[in-house]
């Protein structure tokens, strides 16, 4: 039996790579492929994600951190038809296919609004459990989520401002500079408050005992190689020598959304132990 759910835990680990290589075949970005098309099987993945985790999920635990860890689950199952898209498209080509970047940062929302909710509902369960410097952790909360929904809303709208700068006889090679790029520092530390949120609440879950320690390690080293991009894009911008521009994917939403998905599956698969 524990053969059977540590292959499913795994594969639960997997999900996401494996529905992004998946719908990746699908993005609306490649021709002859439809948004409508692609929605419908983000939809049926996230379904298929659900039952995978009903094979293993551990029921005895309290309704508050079974609900909450599920809506951090659907969060990362929803990122996987994000990352599916393919990178976003930020050129004048975007104003033939706006509906492309409009979906992508209404899945955005729906999981920031997800992680939300997970939070909430674990918090809420350890609560009454906590020193008084622990509830602390409400105003990175706070903080991650209004850095989440500023940023979804910004480049939701990008494709209009784009129209009315090239209305204005403006160069569109000049935009994202006046777009973006003044939002990029508010970005740099938004990434790291929501790594550091992930430590903080991973730190709880691990002292009482709802997630494993080796769990937690792993997760910590995760989120510090986030903290660390979000530092230095912060101190340096956006450049990044050849072999460090892979840290440029922790800067991404998917990265700290993917820390709160294996958080969510170290939680919902391990056994149920005595609280200390």
């Amino acid at each position: 039996m524990k053969v059977l759910k540590f292959i499913g835990s795994l594969l639960l680990f997997l999900s996401p790579f494996v529905g992004v290589a998946f719908l990746y075949k699908h993005s609306p970005y490649t021709q002859g492929n439809s948004l409508s098309t692609f929605a419908i099987l983000n939809l049926v993945y996230a379904i298929i994600s659900v039952l995978l985790l009903l094979l293993v999920v551990n029921k005895k635990l309290p309704k508050q951190i079974l609900l909450g860890g599920v809506l951090l689950y659907l969060s990362g199952s929803v990122i996987a038809g994000v990352l599916g898209l393919g990178e976003p498209d930020f050129s004048v080509t975007m104003l033939q296919h706006t509906e492309r970047e409009h979906y992508r940062y209404i899945i955005l929302t729906i999981a920031a609004l997800l992680f939300a909710a997970g939070f909430i509902l674990i918090i809420i369960n350890r609560w009454d459990k906590f020193p008084n410097w622990n509830k602390l952790i409400v105003l990175l909360f706070i903080a991650a989520l209004a850095e989440f929904l500023w940023e979804f809303n910004l480049n939701y709208h990008y494709a209009e401002n784009l129209k009315l700068w090239l209305d204005e006889g403006k160069n569109a090679a000049d935009f994202t500079v006046h777009y973006q790029l003044p939002g990029l520092p508010i970005g740099a530390v938004g990434r790291i408050i929501e790594y550091v949120l992930i430590i903080w609440l991973g730190l709880i879950l691990a002292k009482s005992y709802r997630i494993k320690k080796w769990s937690f390690i792993l997760l910590t080293l995760y989120c510090l190689l986030g903290v660390y991009t979000g530092a230095r894009i912060y101190i340096y911008g956006m450049n990044f020598p050849d072999n460090l521009k892979f840290l440029l994917f922790f800067f991404i939403p998917a990265g700290p959304v993917l820390a709160l998905y294996w958080m969510s599956v170290a939680l919902l698969t391990k056994a149920t132990k005595t609280e200390a």
